[in-house]
């Protein structure tokens, strides 16, 4: 049982590898050691903090120390890193509050004590970051900011419950001073609770949206469907993008609910979790590597398992699995779950997503076709199906009137050189979009402008200041008309250079040359 190893697996992750230095308060704080007893230090440890990134780490509460191992690291910190009789002969206010807290007292502390560092309203200043952000609101629980305040920060430069009284009071009355205790007592808590209830509570309305409202993400998705939809179609793509779809699923209208294997139960001892990849049954000619995916199997003990999705329930980063601290780590954001895939704190809203599985014949297979996602729970692959045949459905009603299909695809499919997919290929595309953009913008200004000496200029008075983003869509309209030249001017010198004139682009050339 060397503390060095055990604090090194454990603790050094959060706390730094000397006690200071990391994202969580220092443990090498001797304050912090007199002003929190042993007890409450070795509960912290054996329980962990609901609702923050400190997990559990007694094998009682699901972790992986024994109660040995938790002594050893408490009393090591605390002989190691404590200064006995560093608060002797002061008054030291409670490690645990004892009242709901002031919160009148606690604004006036506040400006008094805090707002030279943190700034208004706590949203940061030139000394001190922003404590009222939501992601450090979620990662920090009240007796964590009660701590902070009493204890203070040392590697940051933060004071603690003295430094904060005596910064103010250099040359008081030492009576006044000790009054400071009191004043902490009744104001720590409300700091706390100003902080979190008063912004908190708005910065979580936004991050947790409603459940009889939808969520900027489910917008988004909705929007990205139907304009991929509507793409489909105005592109000449939408018999490919339906023939794909149905390429995807030909080996079987339900190949996404195949049941993939991920290898013997006897793989995957109890008591762990392990990473473990397995091949998409949905397979398509571009994937390449991208369909050998990976997830985390924790088997909890007999044929009972849990499957998780590598995904973040953020933004979709993959997460990683740390034994030592038995929690799913995003590195991106900040995210945290337990081992039992429940989030534990950070941005995403909800657990880590989960196949579903069973055991046959000693082999655990999970349903891998739906990819959890975080848009959703599911991927609603029957919603999507509708979705597609619709969009088949109106691009085959046009396709027996117009007769486009045939040629647009042929062009679409028609092969070229790899090389041809740099930058020195997309002059004539832009030239296209900023013709239609000078077409756009000059209706839009046609309808305002009157071509007349007299009104002329009343009308442009009225565009550029009377009209919502009137004076947009007329520099739009004007620097749009340089740019169309200069970027026709350098498509024609890159087609010559590059001998696109040859055959079999012999009249494309020729109707270049004359429209410049």
């Amino acid at each position: 049982m060397d503390f060095k190893t055990l604090y090194a697996e454990n603790c050094a992750g959060c706390h730094g590898v000397e006690g200071r230095g990391g994202a969580a308060i220092a443990v090498a704080n001797p304050v912090y050691l007199a002003v929190a007893d042993e007890a409450a230090m070795r509960k912290a440890i054996a329980e962990g903090v609901r609702g923050t990134s400190m997990p559990a780490f007694a094998q009682s509460a699901g972790g992986m120390l024994t109660d040995k191992q938790i002594d050893v690291i408490a009393t090591q910190i605390r002989s190691r890193w404590g200064r006995p009789g560093i608060l002797d002969g002061v008054e030291t206010p409670s490690y645990t509050k004892k009242s709901a807290g002031d919160t009148g007292r606690g604004e006036i502390a506040y400006k008094t004590y805090c707002e030279s560092c943190h700034g208004a309203e706590g949203r940061g200043g030139q000394k001190g970051s922003a404590i009222t952000d939501g992601a450090f609101l979620a990662l920090v629980s009240d007796q964590g900011l009660r701590t902070v305040v009493v204890t203070g920060r040392p590697e940051l430069n933060a004071p603690d419950w003295r430094g904060q009284r005596a910064r103010q009071a250099d040359g008081r009355a030492g009576s006044d001073r000790c009054g400071c205790v009191a004043c902490v007592e009744a104001s720590a808590e409300s700091r706390a609770t100003v902080s979190r209830l008063s912004n908190h509570s708005s910065t979580r309305s936004q991050m947790m949206p409603k459940e009889d409202t939808i969520s900027r993400r489910g917008l988004f998705m909705k929007l990205g469907i139907l304009f991929n939809g509507v793409g489909c179609y105005g592109a000449g793509g939408y018999r490919s993008c339906a023939t794909c779809f149905r390429r995807s699923h030909a080996d079987g209208a339900n190949a996404y609910l195949d049941w993939v294997s991920l290898g013997r139960v006897s793989e995957f001892p109890e008591g762990e979790t392990r990473l473990a990849t397995f091949r998409n049954p949905i397979v398509m000619p571009a994937d390449g590597k991208t369909v050998d995916t990976a997830c985390w199997v924790r088997r909890i003990e007999g044929e009972q398992f849990q499957v998780f999705a590598i995904n973040c329930a953020h933004l979709g980063c993959p997460v990683r699995w740390f034994p030592q601290s038995g929690l799913f780590m995003c590195p991106c954001h900040g995210g945290a779950y337990y081992r039992d895939g429940s989030r534990a704190s950070g941005p995403p809203e909800r657990g880590l997503f989960e196949y579903p599985y069973k055991v046959k014949d000693g082999l655990i297979t999970i349903q891998a076709g739906e990819l959890p996602t975080p848009g959703a729970p599911t991927a609603a692959l029957d919603s999507e199906r509708a979705s597609m045949r619709v969009i088949s459905q109106v691009g085959e009603w046009f396709d027996r009137r117009l007769q486009l299909a045939a040629a647009i695809r042929e062009t679409t499919e028609h092969p070229v050189p790899r090389s041809t997919a740099s930058w020195f290929y997309v002059f004539g595309s832009a030239a296209l979009v900023v013709f239609m953009l000078q077409v756009v913008t000059g209706i839009l200004l046609a309808i305002v402008y009157v071509p007349s000496a007299a009104e002329a200029w009343n009308s442009l008075q009225v565009l550029n200041h009377d009209i919502t983003l009137g004076w947009f869509i007329r520099a739009l309209h004007g620097w749009g008309s340089n740019f169309m030249v200069a970027i026709v001017l350098i498509h024609m010198v890159q087609v010559f250079l590059f001998g696109a004139y040859k055959f079999p682009r012999e009249l494309t050339w020729i109707v270049g040359v004359f429209l410049c």
